[in-house]
């Protein structure tokens, strides 16, 4: 892979973060229109590219993991595998699985069990909770444990499905952005909410989706120049 591509990798969540508050700054009330605005998130700019960029990313990873399944590198079959099911479900879970637009009822059997919209995040189960286990453990502990590849007897081919350092930066990075909120709280009076907090501030959780979601499409390009070196079996 070309440092440009991991210069672009890099560069890409700051770039993001920065068109955000950038936007906000010079144009709120564009920012509050199209962009994403508490009431009608569902329509922003923010949601849209976080359905999008989490159902090409889980969609090319799927394909991904097919084309090292039927190649018989199985290792890496099942962690892009893996990452591919739970991307795809970000992205259902992001549109609630179509309620938000086709705006059916939630079943009484699904509410009575879960509460709350038909997805998983807006119910009981600790979906942000497995979430970040899962990130952690996939985007973080795994390229540790990958350091020490030979003492640790790790197959080799488990190499295609190790995350980049610009798909890792973007994880870490969309984790830490999104405890801005809270720093926010810290230096202010307790409970104390302004203007920039209503129109901004209070996005953070949506901005960080925003940058999981690029993260994961990051994670399948970045696939892609591996399988160009699978070869078929003769």
């Amino acid at each position: 892979m070309t440092k440009v591509l991991y210069s672009i990798g890099y560069a890409t969540p700051i770039v993001t973060v920065l068109g955000l508050f950038m936007c906000y700054l010079m144009a709120p009330e564009f920012y509050l229109t199209h962009i994403l605005e508490e009431v009608q998130r569902e329509q922003g700019a923010v949601e849209i590219v976080t359905f999008w960029s989490a159902m090409m990313g889980g969609s090319l990873l799927l394909w991904s993991s097919w084309k090292f399944w039927k190649n018989g590198n199985w290792p890496a079959a099942g962690v892009i595998g893996a990452v591919s099911a739970a991307t795809i479900l970000f992205a259902g879970e992001e549109i609630g699985w179509g309620q938000i637009y086709f705006g059916w009822d939630t079943p009484l059997w699904w509410s009575t069990r879960f509460g709350g919209s038909t997805d998983l995040h807006s119910s009981r189960f600790p979906a942000h909770t497995v979430a970040a286990i899962f990130l952690f453990v996939v985007f973080i502990l795994l390229p540790l444990v990958w350091k020490f590849q030979l003492p640790l007897r790790l197959p080799a081919n488990l190499k295609p499905a190790i995350p980049e350092g610009p798909v890792i930066f973007a994880i870490v990075f969309a984790t830490l952005y999104r405890e801005l909120k809270g720093f926010y709280f810290w230096l202010t009076p307790l409970g104390y909410r302004d203007r920039f907090y209503e129109e901004f501030l209070w996005g953070l959780n949506e901005h960080k989706e925003m940058l999981i979601a690029i993260a994961m499409l990051l994670y399948a390009l970045y696939r892609l120049p591996h399988l160009k070196q699978i070869r078929s079996p003769s």
